[in-house]
């Protein structure tokens, strides 16, 4: 929600994001994502042991 905002038309372009942070922003939305995942699987539906 942060990143869309920062990106709206609303913030001047030279306080945006640049393509380092938002790359770095999807690298952790992918890696929390794939955690929960994991963490959902393992311990409420009795996946991987």
């Amino acid at each position: 929600m942060a990143m869309d905002t920062i990106n709206s038309i609303l913030v001047p372009a030279e306080h945006r994001y640049g393509r380092l942070t938002q790359a770095f922003c999807w690298f952790g939305l992918v890696f929390f994502s794939g955690f929960s995942l994991l963490f959902i699987g393992r311990f409420f539906l009795g996946l991987g042991g």
